[in-house]
Order: structure tokens, then C-alpha cells, then sequence
């Protein structure tokens, strides 16, 4: 074990021992000093770094044995007992690996920083970052009080404790009386930025921050204890009201930046506050992503970009939907009296009324697009509501502020029918349904094999998604235990005495299979053969045939230090499969094999595409039903002959029948 550090940092003392290295640090901008502490196996108290030889949970191991989650007790009570913070880190997830070149490599985060709060609070931007080393099992931990980040502007906040200053009242005044020129609407903006800009100067004339005016105020009083009697008379209690006053103001700043709204005005908490803020800026900080394709950011310009282009590509819509339908059951309600109040110009009192009435944290409610099609619909017989009593009118839709209720039959056609309401209001509004908050009753009397059909239809399809894609959930591990422990979802039998809801997922679990493919991080769970694995081919597998005596069963067998091994790929597969296989990228960090759905352009399941996949495998067996109708029987003669009379209107549209489906012979 060894420490360095850099020429500019003050080393007061070192002490050693056979398992630690600890250093009294001195940091004359903070004005602090403090004590770190490198250690081996055993752990200790202040900053702590170093190899603790042990992990807090299994994401932090990387292959070999599962480990029980009661052997990780110990360290988490070490660390929680100590109150201790784990700094994180950037870099590689992993800071030890047994360097096995074959099967058998594992990696582990044995090392790691912890620090106690008061240290955090002082160097809360911290970074620790996990160095490469090539002469050592471990990597070297590199930390980092004081980082150097690039210089970006600052979203502008209005502190609510600015209100208690006189003065704030004339500035706001000054800026907002300044000449601007432009249409109406750009010197309105206009005079809002003069105001934020004039805020941010006036915020900069007095301390943002009390605790600088809190010390001070202390360290006046103390003075002035060590004085004689007649130069404190009065004025220990004037500066105990300035000291009040700034805790006051203190606890303000800090409960406006934790927002947290559920304390009441008075409550004196301020490290409450303190702590809550500080930790959100940990959770919140990002340092770094990873790519579709493996690879990571490096820069925080790296890094805001792949997020604006994922937001980009998810807000990005995927063509104009066509309103007409939408909007054909919408009766005409505006009068012409109404019409020419709605298009003369807006005077400056309505948009004060409609601004100053608006709640910062509403947005409108939701349009009468949908109950529109709900009621198309019903006129239509295509879905048939829910009556109270034969003669009471007929319910299809119930909304609410934050919920909707639909009422149909529970068959196959009005379940169909409904998810095309759906989908068509989806494709003419951008709004979609969120599956994972919604659900489906029946009445009691419901047999189980029409409820596995409706549930098909109805979202089976995405619950089949979540079990494959969040094996983590709590739902995900009961189902797997019982139905699937040591085979896949799309491979297990169903047993006789599986529930009606499992045995609705079986029968949405086909058309899942069909559109789900297999992305390729580490190769480690992911079946040469078997498995739909391959980009661009037509049924995601291979096409190459599997040799009799080949030994590669899994895609982590192609795969040597993170780079495919071409040779063995061209040695093993056709031309088309080989150059398929090398275009896909490797995981750097090591992470797990996922699925995605080859009809989502993000590829995430969704309603409106699992739909699309239904209907098109609905025509398709239609189309399948009635050439089989036709031609299913050509094997018996008579049959065949007795068909073809019957379908013979049908044949005579049809040019050149034997240069369309082949020539047949009969005997």
C-alpha cells in the first residue's frame, strides 16, 4: 500500500502501521485540517480509503459465486455505525479483478473512500476515481477535494428570503422601469431577464449564505465577554438579536433549497436541512453515462449531449397523427358570439387575470378527444357500457381529476376495439396509457378461459415485457421461482395448476417472443444457438449451422478482454453471421445482456406497437385462414376438385392461377 499526493497539499504528520497509512492533512483554504486514513482489511474514524476487502451488496461483484445478502451485514453496520459517506466514484465500476484471461475472472469493488459528515459538508464536491494500474490485482483510488469543474452558468432561483429585505422592492422597480424596445410580448421578456440580472448583482452587494454573519456575530460576542462590564452593558443583547435573526435567515436559505415542504413554518432544523440538500446534490450529481453502444462520456459536454439526444429522440414524434376521428364526435358547442370573443385581440386585463390566477405547479386538464371516441364508439355497437338497471342509460366512461374508468363487455371484439380507441387517440394527442398504473376487473362470474384472452389483449404482453426486462422486481422473482427457475420465460411449461393471470401471460408470451431480441453487453447470458441475437436478420438467430463437436455454447465464448475474437468468429460462422457479429459492440464495463423490442424505436415495449403487432398478426392469419380455405386440401383429389367448385367466382379474379401460387397436380 502507498500514498501520494500532489506538491501543493500540506502533509502536518505521518503515522503507520502494518495495515494503514494516515495523514494530517492541512487545508488552508478551508481552514480546517483533518486526518485520512489509507487502511488494509480492517476499517477505523475521519476519511477513510483504501482496500476494506469486502462489498456492501452483490451489484458490486462481477461473476463467480452469488453471495447471501446476510454476509454483507457486517460492513453495512460498520459503516452506518461510524455514520460514515461513501464519496462514490468515477471510472470503472469495479477496483479489483483476479486477472483470469478465461472463464473464472472475477472483479469486485474492495476499495472504496468513506467520510464522516462534518468532513462532507466541508468538500462536498469531492471526486474519487478508480485509476488503472497494471502491476496490481487493484486499481489505485485517486481523491480529489477540490475539482476543477468547467465553468457553466447557473440556473437562476429566487430565494424566498429576499423577501424580508427593504430594498428588494426598488430594485425589482428600477429594473422593470427600463426603456426596452421590441414588439410587446419581447419587451416583456425583456424586462423579466433586466429583473434577474439586477437580482443577481444586488444578491452579490450581501453574504448569500449566513453562516459567515453567524460567526462573525459569535465571535463579536465572545470579544466582548472578555471586555470590562461597562463596554457590554447593552450590547450582548442587541447582538443576541442579530444572531437570532441570522439563524432565522439561515434556516430559510437551507429549507428553500432542500425543498422540503412538509415542515411547518418555525420549526428550527437547519442541519436537517443542511443534510437533505447536501445529499440531493449527491444523488443528483452525474458524472458520467453510458452509450447504446458500450462506450462511456467523458466530459460533461459528452455527457450533456447524450442526454438531449436521448430526450430528443423520446420526445421526438413519430409522424402528424390524423385527428379526423377524434374529432368527428365532438358536437359544435361555440356559438358565433362565443367564436368572436375567442378571436379578438386579448387585452392586456385577461392576460393579468389568466396569469395571475394560473397555480405555477397545474398544467390544463385533459381534452375531450378521448371521451369523444368512447362515445363514436358506443353509437357505433362496438362497445356496450355498463347499465345499473335494464332501463338506466348506458355507462362506457367515468373521469376523474387523476383517473379514468371504461366499461365494456368482456369479450374479444370489444377488447380489441377499445385498444383501438386507445391507439387512436394516442397517435392523434402523443398521450399514452402507463400500464403499469392501470388495471383490469371482472365480474365474478367470468370464466378463466375468457379472462386470459381479454388480459392478452388488454396488456398481458406488457407484463411478460417487465418480467423479462425488471428480473429485480419483487413480482418478477415470484413468478420465476414457481413457474421458471431454471429455464427462461419464453421456454417453461405450463403446469395444470398455474393461475388464470400466469396462464394469460403464457398466451401473450408468443407475440413477445416474436419482436424481442437480445442485446449483447458481456455475452454472458446469451445462447449461441438458440437465442435471437443477431442485428438485422430475419428471425434474430444465426444462420450458420452448429457444428457437431463445437464447444461455444454461450456469446461469452466469442468474446476475449473485451474484444470479439475473429478468428474463432470466422472460424465458426458463415460470412453474413460473421459480419453481423463483429458489428455489435462490447460492453466495456462488463454489463449484463438485456432484451429490447425490434418494435419500439427506442427499443422499449409500448402499448401502441404491441397492438400494431396483434392486428398485423390478426390479418396475417385471416389471410393464411383463406388460402388454407382454398388450397388446404389438394392432397385429396375429390376434395380438392369439390373446393375449386365452389371457389370458382373467387379463381376467376385471380389472373394467370397458375402462375400465381405454382401449378398443382392432382391424382
Amino acid at each position: 500500500m502507498a500514498l501520494l499526493w500532489k506538491e501543493e497539499v500540506t502533509i502536518k504528520e505521518i503515522l503507520m502501521s502494518a495495515f494503514t497509512i494516515e495523514a494530517h492533512v492541512e487545508d488552508q483554504e478551508a481552514n480546517i485540517d483533518w486526518w485520512f486514513i489509507g487502511l488494509y482489511a480492517s476499517c477505523d474514524n475521519q476519511v477513510r480509503a483504501g482496500d476494506f476487502n469486502d462489498i456492501v451488496s452483490n451489484d458490486e461483484k462481477w461473476s463467480g459465486n452469488w453471495r447471501d445478502e446476510r454476509s454483507f451485514k457486517d460492513f453495512k453496520e460498520f459503516i452506518n455505525g461510524n455514520q460514515m459517506i461513501d464519496i462514490g466514484f468515477e471510472g470503472h465500476p469495479w477496483t479489483w479483478c483476479n486477472n483470469w484471461d478465461v472463464e473464472g475472472e472475477i472483479k469486485q469493488r474492495l476499495d472504496r473512500g468513506l467520510c464522516n459528515y462534518s468532513w462532507y459538508q466541508t468538500f462536498d464536491q469531492v471526486k474519487c476515481r478508480h485509476m488503472e494500474t497494471y502491476a496490481s490485482d487493484h486499481s489505485m483510488i485517486m481523491i480529489d477535494t477540490r475539482p476543477r469543474p468547467g465553468k457553466r452558468n447557473k440556473r437562476f432561483y429566487f430565494e424566498k428570503r429576499w423577501l424580508k429585505r427593504e430594498d428588494i422592492r426598488e430594485v425589482i422597480r428600477t429594473a422593470w422601469e427600463l426603456q426596452t424596445e421590441g414588439s410587446r410580448m419581447f419587451q416583456v421578456t425583456k424586462k423579466i431577464r433586466n429583473c434577474r440580472v439586477a437580482l443577481l448583482k444586488w444578491k452579490n452587494s450581501f453574504q448569500a449564505n449566513s453562516r459567515g454573519k453567524i460567526d462573525q456575530i459569535k465571535r463579536q460576542m465572545s470579544e466582548l465577554k472578555e471586555s470590562d462590564i461597562s463596554a457590554r452593558k447593552g450590547s450582548i443583547a442587541m447582538l443576541k438579536g442579530k444572531l437570532k435573526e441570522a439563524y432565522r435567515e439561515e434556516e430559510v436559505y437551507w429549507s428553500h433549497k432542500s425543498r422540503i415542504q412538509w415542515l411547518r413554518e418555525g420549526d428550527k432544523n437547519t442541519k436537517f436541512f443542511h443534510a437533505t440538500v447536501k445529499g440531493r446534490r449527491r444523488r443528483n450529481r452525474m458524472n458520467k453515462l453510458q452509450r447504446e453502444d458500450g462506450s462511456w462520456t467523458e466530459s460533461e459536454d459528452e455527457l450533456s449531449y447524450e442526454i438531449a439526444d436521448y430526450y430528443r429522440k423520446l420526445l421526438t414524434s413519430s409522424g402528424e397523427g390524423d385527428l379526423t376521428e377524434v374529432l368527428e364526435g365532438i358536437s359544435n358547442t361555440i356559438t358565433v358570439e362565443m367564436n368572436e370573443n375567442l378571436i379578438k385581440p386579448v387585452e392586456e386585463e385577461e392576460i393579468k387575470f389568466a396569469l395571475f390566477s394560473m397555480s405555477p405547479e397545474k398544467a390544463p386538464g385533459a381534452d375531450e378527444g378521448f371521451s369523444s371516441l368512447l362515445r363514436q364508439a358506443a353509437g357505433n355497437k362496438r362497445i356496450s357500457g355498463m347499465r345499473i338497471c335494464r332501463q338506466g342509460p348506458s355507462l362506457t366512461h367515468l373521469f376523474f381529476a387523476d383517473d379514468s374508468l371504461i366499461f365494456c363487455k368482456a369479450n374479444e371484439q370489444q377488447a380489441t376495439e377499445l385498444m383501438r380507441v386507445l391507439q387512436v387517440y394516442a397517435t392523434g394527442s402523443g398521450q399514452l396509457i402507463n400500464l403499469d398504473k392501470s388495471s383490469i376487473l371482472f365480474s365474478k362470474n367470468m370464466c378463466p378461459h375468457k379472462k386470459h384472452q381479454i388480459c392478452q389483449i388488454m396488456g398481458n404482453m406488457q407484463q411478460v415485457w417487465r418480467i423479462l426486462t425488471n428480473p429485480n422486481l419483487l413480482v418478477s422473482k415470484v413468478m420465476k421461482a414457481k413457474y421458471f427457475p431454471r429455464s427462461s420465460i419464453f421456454e417453461c411449461k405450463i403446469p395444470n395448476n398455474a393461475s388464470w393471470i400466469w396462464r394469460g401471460l403464457m398466451a401473450a408470451r408468443k407475440v413477445v417472443k416474436q419482436g424481442v431480441r437480445k442485446r449483447v453487453s458481456n455475452g454472458r447470458s446469451t445462447q449461441i444457438w438458440e437465442d435471437r441475437w443477431i442485428p438485422d436478420a430475419t428471425n434474430g438467430r444465426v444462420t450458420t449451422m452448429k457444428q457437431w463437436d463445437s464447444r461455444l455454447h454461450k456469446v461469452e465464448d466469442l468474446i476475449i478482454q473485451k474484444r470479439w475474437n475473429r478468428n474463432l468468429v470466422f472460424q465458426y460462422f458463415n460470412k453474413e453471421d460473421a459480419e453481423r457479429i463483429l458489428s455489435i459492440p462490447i460492453s466495456l464495463a462488463g454489463r449484463e445482456d438485456s432484451y429490447f423490442w425490434i418494435h419500439g424505436e427506442d427499443g422499449r415495449y409500448s402499448v401502441s406497437s404491441g397492438y400494431k403487432v396483434l392486428v398485423s398478426n390478426k390479418e396475417r392469419s385471416q389471410e393464411e385462414s383463406q388460402r388454407e380455405k382454398v388450397w388446404g386440401r389438394s392432397r385429396d383429389g375429390r376434395a380438392f376438385a369439390t373446393e375449386l367448385q365452389r371457389n370458382k367466382t373467387y379463381l376467376a379474379h385471380c389472373p394467370n392461377p397458375i402462375g400465381r401460387f405454382g401449378r398443382l397436380e392432382m391424382t
